[in-house]
């Protein structure tokens, strides 16, 4: 809580007839609180603050012509704040304790069951800064729209980062797809070299096998051709002579034949001994002009 604790004291010793103190704070401000009552350094209606330290805080001080009301808040507490808190805890003392009540007893603590009450609750009232002080009211909402202001400046800043790394991831996935387009243009390449290779090794192959086995069949049927035209080119029999050689002419008809004159030889005799075959040179007779 911004308030630690709030005292109602007599101004003529510093005696304490009322307090409340939140109960997360320790008993260092009331001894402090009472050292300061006890001086005598207050004079009536006054308005006094003491910077204490950071630990126990601010001591204001609300003096009258009796009572000195005590408030010991935060460091940074308005001290404007404090003294309206101090205020309204005059107002409630005048309007719930009668002036003997305060110079008549000499015990601490006599008006406790009395001021106790209303203590608490203007201490939780005014420790909530907001609900009490317009300029803080202001500047808290200064400091929620700063703080919205900061989020949202955050946030851009949050998704300009983000949209740069949304960039760098989409170049380096450019840069994945162009190197991979690359890739597989030049595996498609080599799969398409591989693929030909593999067509003409199925093709040399087939082409052996074929060659092994048609070229010698070829070969064979040519050598068969050729001895069968050879042969209807020269029948055998071809040099023996097809017809007799002419018959002598006799000098008369019905005489003798000479002496010295060989008879004729039958048609399809053979050839006499002493006739000699052609020479090589000579070309044989067509077989379409017949003999004379």
């Amino acid at each position: 809580m911004s308030i630690k604790l709030l005292t109602v004291s007599r101004l003529e010793d510093g005696l304490v007839l009322a307090s409340y103190r939140a109960k997360d704070k320790g008993a260092e401000c009331e001894e402090t609180v009472d050292r300061v009552l006890r001086s005598g350094n207050i004079q009536p209606n006054s308005q006094i603050t003491v910077v204490i330290n950071d630990d126990i805080g601010t001591l204001h001080l609300l003096a009258g012509t009796i009572d000195v009301l005590s408030a010991v808040t935060n460091a940074t507490y308005p001290r404007r704040s404090a003294f309206q808190l101090l205020k309204d805890a005059r107002d409630a003392v005048v309007n719930n304790v009668a002036p003997g009540e305060i110079t008549g007893t000499s015990e601490r603590g006599a008006l406790s069951r009395t001021c106790k009450p209303w203590l608490k609750q203007l201490s939780e009232k005014y420790s909530v800064l907001a609900s009490v002080d317009k300029i803080t009211a202001v500047g808290a909402k200064v400091d929620e729209v700063r703080l919205v202001m900061e989020g949202n400046i955050n946030r851009v800043l949050d998704n300009a980062e983000n949209l740069s790394n949304v960039e760098d991831k989409a170049e380096n996935l450019r840069q994945n797809a162009q190197q991979f387009q690359r890739k597989s243009e030049s595996l498609r390449k080599v799969l398409w070299w591989r693929n030909l290779k593999m067509k003409l090794i199925v093709l040399l192959l087939v082409l052996s096998i074929v060659g092994y086995f048609v070229v010698p069949m070829l070969v064979k049927m040519h050598q068969g051709d050729s001895d069968d035209d050879r042969d209807q080119e020269f029948p055998p029999g071809y040099w023996q002579p097809r017809w007799p050689p002419a018959s002598p002419a006799y000098p008369a008809v019905n005489s003798p034949p000479p002496s010295d004159v060989s008879p004729p030889l039958a048609v399809n005799s053979p050839p006499p001994s002493n006739i000699s075959p052609p020479p090589s040179d000579v070309l044989p007779l067509p077989s379409d002009i017949s003999p004379p």
